[in-house]
């Protein structure tokens, strides 16, 4: 499945059609939390192998609309979604990029820029849900790191929570294709694709495991 998420074009694998039936997964559901062991869900080997062969299938049946110079994962805290990055890479023959000159913001950095640069938001229940959410940010050490997921879903496009950290290398004119394992609201992809488009790479096309958009 092929959709577009604020201009850039969007490769998905799989589609959320509902969140289980614990009814409090959140962003995820059983199958991402099996594939990265969380919430006590585990998926065996076997089922997991058939999972990432068809995968494999749908990449290489779809390459031609996969050109990139280097290929990298957003930021993550659990290992899937680095492993789908780097077997992206091996079916698609792209070189792989580590992201690790890339982080998350810490609540302090998160709360300042959004006192620099308020943004307009006129829907009412949306603003309220964004004020509520740096209230909560008030209230966390300074220095804690921000995950998007933390945020609420339709407030998520007017906080920027990535940041270069160290020394990034060289990425002008570069066609970077970017990789993550689950899109929920497509923020946190926009972030990253606008971070590295700031460096003067071209980053157009993205790849995602699970999707419920």
């Amino acid at each position: 499945m092929t959709e577009k998420v604020d201009g850039n074009t969007n490769h998905l694998f799989v589609f959320r059609r509902n969140r289980g039936r614990r009814g409090d997964e959140g962003d995820g559901n059983p199958l991402i939390f099996a594939l990265k062991g969380m919430r006590g869900y585990h998926i065996s080997d076997n089922c997991r192998q058939k999972f990432l062969n068809r995968a494999e299938e749908i990449v290489k049946k779809n390459a031609q609309k996969c050109h990139a110079d280097l290929i990298m994962s957003v930021p993550s805290g659990h290992g899937f979604g680095y492993e789908f990055s780097n077997l992206l890479s091996d079916w698609l023959n792209i070189a792989p990029l580590s992201s690790s000159f890339i982080e998350k913001r810490t609540a302090g950095e998160v709360l300042t820029t959004a006192k620099k640069r308020p943004p307009t938001i006129e829907n009412k229940e949306i603003k309220r849900d964004y004020g509520h959410y740096l209230n909560v940010l008030s209230k966390m050490n300074a220095e804690q790191k921000v995950s998007m997921k933390d945020a609420p879903t339709k407030t998520r496009k007017y906080f920027d929570l990535l940041k270069f950290s160290g020394d990034a290398p060289d990425l002008a004119g570069k066609n970077i294709l970017v990789v993550d394992d689950l899109m929920s609201s497509g923020s946190t992809m926009r972030c990253m694709i606008e971070l590295l488009r700031g460096r003067g790479a071209c980053a157009r096309t993205s790849i995602c495991f699970l999707s419920e958009l």
